[in-house]
């Protein structure tokens, strides 16, 4: 996958400067499972709009690292599947479920569960391997420029250009006026 190969090449290059390889810490004894790396790659394979991947990502990293950094809070390890940030955010992708139990989640029917003796390492890698996805997805898709005016109607699609044109003239006006403003400096200083 796509996204794990970026990873890879990432964690490598941050080992070359002197900082263990994410993928090579250890976990329950072994090093860190692809299979962890893959379930999240594949929440971009998901038929969820690049907003609702962006909002099942930060959800997911939002509940591991509420676990990691409070890891005795017991609320902190139950998810109810009723509530509108889990269903909406986490519970329409199917890869960001399958994160939550294979980090050790139970599904007790109205609830995501993670067990008191279950293992936080894994979890932890996983909290930082999501800072970095999310750090790397940016605030826009990049293969589809014109989609945030898509649903717009043609008159407000309209204005916003036409408030950046005028956005641009003034800043084009204060180009110019700064330009003539050094450009007096510069007379002034040569023949003083």
């Amino acid at each position: 996958s796509s996204l794990a190969q970026a990873y890879r090449s990432f964690s490598s290059s941050v080992w070359l400067i002197g900082f263990e390889p994410h993928w090579s810490r250890t976990w329950a004894g072994g090093p860190l499972p692809l299979a962890m790396e893959d379930i999240l790659s594949s929440i971009e394979q998901e038929q969820l709009t690049f907003d609702q991947r962006g909002d099942a990502y930060t959800t997911l990293h939002k509940v591991l690292a509420n676990i990691s950094k409070n890891p005795s809070e017991q609320k902190f390890r139950s998810l109810k599947k009723d509530n509108k940030l889990i269903s909406e955010k986490l519970g329409r992708s199917t890869g960001g479920v399958s994160m939550l139990l294979a980090l050790g989640f139970e599904d007790t029917g109205a609830v995501y569960s993670l067990p008191a003796d279950a293992d936080l390492a894994a979890l932890t890698d996983v909290v930082e391997l999501l800072e970095c996805i999310i750090a790397s997805r940016g605030p826009v898709e990049a293969s589809s420029p014109v989609s945030a005016l898509a649903g717009l109607p043609a008159a407000a699609a309209t204005k916003t250009f036409a408030r950046r044109d005028e956005a641009e003239k003034k800043r084009d006006e204060a180009t110019g006026q700064l330009g003539a403003i050094r450009a007096a400096q510069r007379t002034q200083f040569a023949e003083g």
